[in-house]
């Protein structure tokens, strides 16, 4: 279901206005579900706002993945660090995947960053590489290690391609990609109505189940 919308204008960065929306947002999911919550968002908005937002017991239960922006942290060391304290994970030949546990401090408190490292010496294809390609994804997370594993989590992160296919129901089988209006205003009201219809819709479909 969706459960929020809000048309924004192009140069608007994707974290202004965000707590606001994301406390609106689990307002609204919590008229959907008392069940606990998982929140995943990406770097754009890696911001301790949105955790503040997160962290409030009147929304109940709610945990998140947030994908870090390493802004000007080493990508080596984190590399290092995945390699000391992390798993390798089986994959193909000239690709090393690391995952694994670290804390840092995040506003005022310690909290569980999930990292995976990725170095390449060899192309899919089998080209080798004069120089590695190192790639670092690193996560906050309030899921516990007892609970859920450091891959587990990275996995849940990348599994946002579902809700790509949730996307692509609205934008292209509703067709609401290309919003009718030159007015903002109207287009704002279009995509609200776009929201009522593609629950009703889904609200069909389960039916019919």
């Amino acid at each position: 279901y969706l459960a929020n919308a809000e048309l924004r204008e192009g140069s608007q960065h994707c974290q202004c206005d965000t707590p606001a929306f994301l406390e609106e947002t689990l307002k609204r999911a919590r008229c959907i579900t008392q069940a606990k919550l998982l929140v995943r968002m990406d770097a754009g908005n890696d911001d301790v706002e949105n955790v503040r937002v997160l962290r409030q017991k009147c929304h109940g239960p709610v945990d998140w993945i947030i994908k870090r922006n390493l802004r000007k942290e080493s990508p080596d060391e984190w590399f290092e660090e995945a390699c000391a304290h992390g798993d390798s994970i089986d994959s193909r030949p000239g690709k090393e995947v690391w995952i694994g546990d670290a804390w840092r401090q995040h506003d005022g408190k310690v909290e569980r960053v999930v990292v995976e490292a990725v170095r390449r010496t060899m192309t899919a294809d089998g080209q080798p590489l004069l120089v590695p390609d190192l790639e670092i994804n690193t996560f906050w997370t309030s899921l516990k290690p007892s609970q859920v594993t450091a891959q587990q989590v990275v996995e849940l992160y990348h599994d946002h391609g579902t809700s790509e296919q949730f996307h692509s129901e609205l934008k292209t089988d509703m067709d609401i990609e290309r919003l009718p209006s030159g007015k903002f205003a109207t287009n704002a009201l279009v995509l609200e109505c776009g929201l009522v219809a593609y629950n009703i819709l889904r609200l069909c479909g389960q039916e019919t189940l």
